[in-house]
């Protein structure tokens, strides 16, 4: 266990300094973790490169505790940014089960999970985020009219809503919410996707990608 654990380390310090050439995501309000010697990254960052090395030195004998990461009780904005695309079914299925662990669930009022077209397409990023919060929302809450199914209260109140962006920024505003993002390519994606989150209210986004272009 000890060789393993030395090998894990040595290959988190080599995507680490990797991975800082490429300047991957940098979380909002992260406080920097050593991996040795005086350099430190993000919190964010040695998530991203401990899923990598994980899979790599010990085939998924063990896991890092994402849950734990996004459930924690830092207050601001904190973006987390973890290695491989929506085909990788590795991190994907990392990110998938802390999405859905139940403790995870119960700490965010609203969830969404968003898949990004390319060439990116805000619009369609929108509508998939408020319809997302909508469902997410009545399955708490348990609000929908007795035969109508969640689905169709979903479209009724979207049809409904003159403007989306307002109503994703009443979401974002006062809720906590938990958003995964996957398929992110370029820093200009992520630059102007991030200038719509507020970085308070203890929430958290996912960012599953492949290394930025």
């Amino acid at each position: 266990v000890a060789k393993e654990m030395k090998e894990l380390r040595a290959q988190v310090e080599d995507v680490s300094q990797r991975n800082t050439r490429y300047r991957l995501i940098k979380g909002s309000g992260s406080r920097p973790a050593t991996t040795g010697g005086s350099s430190s990254i993000p919190t964010e960052e040695v998530l991203l490169h401990i899923a990598e090395a994980t899979r790599t030195t010990l085939q998924e004998k063990k896991k890092v505790d994402l849950a734990q990461m996004i459930a924690d009780d830092v207050s601001d904005l904190r973006t987390i940014a973890v290695w491989g695309a929506s085909s990788d079914l590795g991190v994907t299925s990392i990110i998938r089960a802390a999405y859905d662990n139940q403790y995870v669930r119960e700490k965010f009022q609203c969830r969404a999970w968003v898949r990004l077209t390319h060439p990116f397409n805000p619009s369609d990023f929108f509508v998939s985020l408020v319809r997302q919060f909508y469902e997410d929302s009545y399955e708490k809450t348990g609000k929908t009219t007795e035969g109508t199914t969640t689905g169709l209260k979903v479209l009724e109140k979207m049809s409904a809503q003159d403007n989306l962006v307002d109503e994703f920024n009443r979401y974002v505003t006062e809720k906590r919410y938990l958003v995964v993002i996957t398929d992110v390519s370029t820093i200009e994606e992520w630059d102007w996707i991030k200038t719509y989150f507020p970085r308070k209210n203890g929430s958290r986004i996912i960012v599953s990608t492949q290394q930025f272009e």
